[in-house]
């Protein structure tokens, strides 16, 4: 580890062990994850280029701008323009949560169907390797069954 952190300092490191160094452990985890599931839950590239997610992001901005002209009532000693704003970022953040997580699903389903063929096959191969474990460990016990009949 110490080599890699003086090639680096100087500047001799191959990119694939600067790559190394900068994996947290959580993206190295998620990527064992997505590996044996045979990619992401929710792919984030269809989530952003579906046209909810971008209504999300404008609701999201929207309820900023109406948290600030809350606080501008507020500053401004104005109670109605301060309660009126208040209610309406509340209810905008409650739509913007709803929509992003129905655009979250929407994009599950997507990349469902993206990555069902992966899936399929790598639920196939644990199958059948269980099922080759399953009939190793009855070959076992079968021949311990025969030993101690000797």
């Amino acid at each position: 580890m110490e080599t890699n952190e003086q090639d680096i300092e100087r500047g001799t490191a191959d990119e694939r062990s600067v790559d190394q160094l900068e994996k947290t452990s959580a993206e190295i985890l998620r990527e064992r994850r997505e590996a044996a599931m045979g990619g992401p839950n929710v792919d984030n590239e269809i989530h952003r280029d579906l046209p909810l997610a971008r209504v999300a992001y404008a609701l999201l901005a929207l309820t900023v701008l109406g948290y600030a002209v809350s606080r501008l009532g507020v500053y401004l000693g104005n109670a109605d323009l301060e309660s009126v704003a208040s209610i309406a970022t509340a209810l905008l953040f409650i739509v913007t949560f709803i929509v992003w997580f129905v655009s979250r699903h929407q994009a599950k389903v997507l990349t469902e169907e993206k990555y069902a063929d992966q899936r399929v096959a790598i639920r196939r191969a644990a199958e059948e390797r269980a099922a080759k474990e399953k009939a190793e460990k009855a070959a076992a016990k079968a021949a311990r069954k025969r030993r101690r009949k000797k």
